[in-house]
């Protein structure tokens, strides 16, 4: 006869507790009062409870982070007939969107959770635009991670800005112009007085643009377009 012995279920199973729910009941908290407590205080449980799935405040609020973006990048779609160029253009602006999605937990980002299906789908999309267009697997894996940089850094970027009241680049500019009265910096000058975006949507599509026109040369196409 079959043994019926089952093992004892743990501090969390025993709670009813998964990692989903846990998750959920965190993304209602800001971040900066977030804490396992207040977690367990939602739950209705114990704090210990969670430890089951969650080590600490630090291992909740990346596994918060990193659902807001597999969330969030899991709608990147690559349809099949679109151009190599385009295809990394959907790629870089939804994985942008994705990290600013995570707000200022989009720092603590490492981007571990690509195993999920929803998450590599983009990823192998577009490596396949990349290698039918001419790249080798080295080149291709390359400009994957190069746009997946940008896009970060870019978000980066626009999620500090976002959270001060004066943009820090061109505060910082000016700052350093008036400390110097002595010095010519003309552009400089110039371009701070021209207040010039380098945190909105315009500068990702710049940041795009200059990974493609190198892709071009890489693949040995004057146009992307050329190449689908």
């Amino acid at each position: 006869m079959p043994s019926t012995l089952r093992r004892p279920r743990g501090r969390g199973e025993r709670a009813g507790l998964d990692l989903g729910t846990i998750l959920e009941a965190a993304r209602r908290f800001e971040p900066n009062a977030l804490t396992m407590q207040s977690v367990a205080d939602v739950l209705g449980v114990d704090r210990k409870a969670l430890n089951y799935h969650v080590s600490s405040r630090e291992n909740l609020l990346d596994l918060v982070a990193e659902e807001i973006f597999r969330e969030e990048f899991s709608a990147v779609r690559i349809e099949p007939d679109a151009a190599w160029s385009d295809a990394c253009r959907t790629y870089a602006l939804g994985f942008a969107r994705a990290v600013i999605a995570a707000g200022s937990l989009g720092s603590r980002l490492r981007i571990t959770g690509l195993s999920a299906t929803q998450l590599l789908k983009p990823a192998e999309a577009l490596l396949g635009k990349l290698i039918a267009a001419g790249a080798d697997d080295a080149t291709a894996l390359r400009l994957l991670v190069l746009l997946s940089n940008t896009a970060l850094s870019h978000a980066l970027d626009a999620s500090l800005a976002a959270g001060e009241g004066e943009r820090p680049r061109p505060r910082f500019l000016r700052q350093s112009l008036r400390e110097a009265p002595g010095e010519q910096f003309d552009h400089l000058a110039r371009i701070a007085a021209d207040s010039i975006d380098t945190y909105g949507p315009e500068q990702l599509e710049f940041a795009i643009s200059v990974v493609v026109g190198g892709a071009v040369q890489l693949l040995g196409a004057s146009d992307p377009a050329r190449v689908s």
